[in-house]
């Protein structure tokens, strides 16, 4: 709300400005500056109530609605929720996908860093997917990566990855009819593939290098034997993240 507050101050002081100088110019009246105020601060409070935003619970915003005189508005509650991760099975890797874009539609890229079941990093990757959808490039991220995966021969893989609708795409089988024949190729190459939704904040590694793969061309992938020496941020199974709705 604050800062619908301060635009509604900014075109006020414009036109009210703009009114005085037209004054002054065409009808010679001498401007009155305390009218000025008192006028401005006035239209500030009328339109207000139209600002239909939160705002938050912090002494600093409640000084700039008081100075204007303007009704506190109510105020958004933020619910942490917990997410958090856990390693693979003993037979299992875990392969943690993330996608980014430019715009929707705009220049996707996908993230993927693949981990054992000590959670030790042994492989990352991005790639470019070009102009495409956020659904399209999360979905084809998970088939990318689970191709590049099949180089080390793991029969059983898990994926953790953010989005809901993706995930519950490949469950159901209801994928689009160009990505059919790749996922049934990729299945003659595994025993068991299992998804898992997790969050962002819970996800920093695989979101570090799907940025990366924003600034590739349509195909073309970085890939990385153990951990990449930028990715600096470490994520600990078990330990608890939190996210504000």
């Amino acid at each position: 709300m604050i800062q619908d507050l301060w635009l509604l101050a900014n075109c006020l002081l414009k036109s009210e400005l703009w009114a005085l100088r037209n004054k002054a110019v065409f009808e010679q009246k001498k401007p009155n500056w305390s009218m000025f105020y008192r006028r401005v601060l006035k239209l500030i409070q009328d339109y207000s109530v139209k600002l239909k935003r939160n705002m938050k619970f912090c002494v600093e915003e409640m000084r700039i609605m008081d100075y204007f005189r303007v009704l506190h508005r109510r105020i958004k509650l933020h619910q942490p929720v917990e997410c958090y991760w856990v390693p693979p099975n003993e037979d299992e890797i875990i392969l943690c996908c993330d996608g980014a874009a430019r715009g929707n539609s705009g220049v996707e890229g996908e993230g993927v860093v693949a981990r054992d079941a000590s959670c030790n990093v042994f492989g990352a990757m991005s790639i470019g997917l070009g102009v495409t959808t956020n659904f399209l490039e999360e979905l084809y991220g998970i088939i990318t990566g689970l191709e590049w995966a099949i180089r080390w021969g793991v029969r059983r893989v898990f994926i953790r990855f953010d989005s809901s609708s993706v995930i519950e795409a490949f469950r159901n089988s209801n994928l689009p009819w160009f990505s059919r024949q790749r996922w049934l190729d990729i299945n003659r190459n595994y025993e068991s593939i299992r998804f898992i939704h997790t969050y962002r904040e819970a996800n920093f590694a695989a979101d570090s290098m799907d940025k990366k793969g924003c600034y590739l061309a349509s195909g073309v992938g970085l890939h990385y034997d153990a951990r990449p020496h930028f990715m600096n941020s470490v994520e600990y199974p078990n330990v608890v993240y939190y996210r504000f709705k």
